[in-house]
């Protein structure tokens, strides 16, 4: 549980991204877009949302 509050502050760079955009009239290049979503990936990865390459139990509980 402590995790994902904690995993929660990789999100600061694509909120101030956005608030920077709608507030300061900023653009957003190409390269903010992917570092967002590398940040979007990697906060999912890290709270669990997605599992990358995570092994299935074998049945019978092997």
């Amino acid at each position: 549980m402590l995790g994902r509050a904690i995993a929660v502050t990789f999100l600061i760079p694509v909120f101030g991204m956005l608030w920077g955009t709608a507030f300061l009239a900023e653009p957003i290049t190409a390269h903010m877009i992917a570092g967002g979503i590398v940040i979007l990936l990697g906060t999912a990865l890290a709270t669990g949302i997605l599992h990358f390459g995570a092994r299935r139990a074998a049945p019978g509980g092997r």
